[in-house]
């Protein structure tokens, strides 16, 4: 357990910094990794709704981006800012 809050605590943390709170929705947008592992297990530290979802795949349209149409259902918050996310944002 111990090795688990070493891994999962850094990213709570962040996240709780940026403003999420308990119960609020993330959206992780992750290949399956050991990265969306870490962001997931982050989230629930955080006490937070991970929603996964898949990147939009190289040269698809950005009308039918999952990513997009996820963060609408969202209701645009909670957007899960772990690293790599920034960029596919």
């Amino acid at each position: 357990m111990a090795e688990l809050v070493v891994e999962f605590s850094p990213v709570a943390d962040d996240l709780r910094a940026r403003g999420l709170s308990p119960g609020d929705r993330a959206l992780l947008v992750y290949p399956p990794s050991l990265e969306f592992a870490l962001a997931f297990g982050g989230c629930l530290w955080a006490g937070l709704l991970p929603v996964p979802t898949y990147p939009p795949q190289p040269g698809s349209s950005p009308l039918q981006s999952q990513p997009r149409a996820s963060r609408r259902r969202l209701g645009g918050r909670g957007l899960c800012p772990v690293a790599g996310l920034e960029r596919l944002a």
